[in-house]
């Protein structure tokens, strides 16, 4: 059986636990030797396989063993993780199911500790990162870890914040986040409020939060962001289009993706406070259909040197109008809301993924955006699915990591600087950890 040697209390320690599978190998193992670790050949082979059966039979037995010898690599130091790293990929080549992703990850947290990059793996893909490593590591380590084999799932990290004439200057807080390493930053849109509002609030609270009457404009918003920072994706998060006039919204979007070098990401919604509607001639029952076929008039514009409209909600005859977005048909639009068929034939039908709010439901709802991808002549594994609004915990973002998402927003508070700043920086243990 396996037995540690020499004076290394952490090493024996991490034999104490090891299941009793990995102790009666006969596959190669790690021993800890005068704080070395030496490739050795079993002495005992309980499984009945010989001493050099190879990495068939470790394949096989090894494998719950491999949190050993990531443990003892790391005592060990940076030679003989590579050599754990070696062996690993040896393993891991063999398809054991998920056991074996779990336990490798383990070997490549040890490599990236000792600045080693990770041994790339079969079993470690896009949609099948594990929940589960080592104690204390975290989903977002795990994404890291994905991030440097290049080859891996990696989570982005996003911010969503109501930028208001009294909350943080939303310019600062694009830097602020760029510089910490953030992928995006988005902004909602209410052109107003109300002051007689029938519509129930989408927070369920009896008053609306201040910030909804008091938020700035996204798109002048998003370009200052865009002269300031130079990587990170700017968003809206969600702009009510169907309340939008159609012409000016196209110039708009396609202005901004040109002054951020194709950085915009065009986060829409059908909206809720129906009689903010009203007020820009929007019958509530026909906001989704308005929604649509502004849409697809404007992609309509945007594809076209010359471009003419003629609909029920929009209307315009053959015309000119530059600049076109910088990725051809469109920037990637996402569509906010609950989950529903209209919904899901409206991402298949002309954008490029949904922004469920706050997260919840998502994997009941995504066979039926698959399907409605499928239908559409459009393959499912291209719809983003970007969590919106969140409040960060671990356990549902392994939950998002396991359903193969790779962008979260977190939802910021609409607060002075000192008080989004420390959210920003409370955030990032889940980028650093």
């Amino acid at each position: 059986m396996l037995a540690a040697k020499g004076n290394n209390g952490g090493a024996e320690q991490a034999f104490a636990h090891v299941p009793e599978p990995a102790r009666a190998t006969g596959a190669r193992v790690f021993f800890v030797e005068d704080n070395l670790l030496h490739q050795r050949q079993a002495a005992t082979a309980v499984l009945g396989g010989p001493a050099d059966a190879g990495p068939a039979v470790a394949a096989q037995v090894l494998l719950p063993g491999l949190a050993l010898v990531y443990q003892c690599a790391v005592v060990a130091g940076a030679a003989t993780v590579a050599q754990a790293g070696k062996l690993a990929h040896e393993v891991v080549g063999h398809p054991v199911g998920d056991l074996a992703a779990k336990d490798f990850i383990l070997l490549a947290e040890a490599q990236i500790h000792h600045g080693i990059e990770p041994t790339p793996t079969p079993l470690v893909k896009k949609g099948r990162l594990p929940l589960s490593g080592s104690a204390g590591t975290s989903p977002q380590f795990l994404w890291q870890v994905g991030l440097a084999a290049n080859q891996w799932v990696t989570m982005k990290l996003g911010i969503t914040m109501f930028a208001t004439d009294r909350s943080m200057d939303p310019v600062a807080l694009a830097t602020e986040a760029e510089s910490r390493g953030y992928h995006s930053f988005y902004v909602p849109e209410h052109t107003h409020i109300p002051s007689s509002r029938v519509t129930p609030a989408p927070t369920g609270e009896d008053t609306l939060p201040d910030e909804y009457s008091r938020t700035l404009d996204p798109f002048v918003t998003l370009a200052a962001c865009a002269s300031a920072t130079d990587r990170i994706l700017l968003g809206t998060g969600i702009c009510l289009l169907a309340q939008r006039d159609a012409l000016i919204t196209a110039k708009a979007v396609a202005t901004l993706d040109l002054l951020s070098q194709g950085r915009f990401v065009f986060g829409v919604g059908y909206g809720w406070n129906r009689e903010e509607m009203r007020h820009h001639g929007v019958d509530p029952s026909q906001r989704r259909a308005v929604l649509r076929e502004k849409m697809l008039a404007m992609q309509e514009l945007w594809s076209r040197d010359e471009a003419a409209w003629d609909g029920e909600h929009v209307s315009f005859e053959s015309s000119w109008s530059w600049p076109k977005p910088l990725g051809g048909l469109r920037p990637p639009v996402l569509i906010g809301g609950a989950p529903g068929p209209t919904l899901f034939r409206q991402v298949a039908e002309y954008a490029d993924g949904w922004i469920p709010i706050g997260g919840a439901g998502i994997s009941g709802a995504l066979p039926d955006l698959h399907r409605a991808m499928e239908e559409a002549g459009r393959d499912p594994a291209e719809a983003r699915v970007v969590p919106f609004g969140t409040m960060p915990d671990r356990d549902k973002l392994g939950y998002f990591a396991d359903l193969g998402i790779e962008e979260v927003v977190f939802r910021l508070p609409s607060a002075n600087s000192d008080t989004v700043l420390r959210y920003l920086d409370d955030y990032q243990a889940f980028m650093d950890s």
